[in-house]
């Protein structure tokens, strides 16, 4: 995984797994999403409540969850996109 340490030393990281949207899985959606919890508390977690968020190692510790996530906050100096469906093999899509 490779991890810029600014985001590193951020305490704005969640765990996350897919939970059923109740969607029909189809080529473009897979009938699930990505819910984000808290590393702390293991419970559902807030893009919007700091309190929910963790240390990236605090994230990186926990079992049980297919992922961590970061989060994007207000006054945060750094911006994400989030491209979907971009890589085939090792190639990225010309579009993205």
């Amino acid at each position: 995984m490779q991890i810029p340490p600014e985001l590193q030393a951020r305490q704005q990281w969640v765990v996350w797994r897919y939970e059923k949207d109740g969607k029909p899985a189809t080529a473009e959606t897979p009938g699930a999403t990505k819910v984000p919890y808290s590393a702390r508390t293991k419970r559902k977690a807030s893009s919007k409540n700091p309190n929910d968020w963790a240390s990236f190692e605090e994230a990186m510790s926990i079992s049980g969850f297919s992922g961590v996530g970061y989060v994007f906050a207000e006054d945060d100096p750094y911006v994400g996109i989030d491209l979907d469906d971009c890589i085939e093999g090792d190639t990225v899509a010309p579009w993205a």
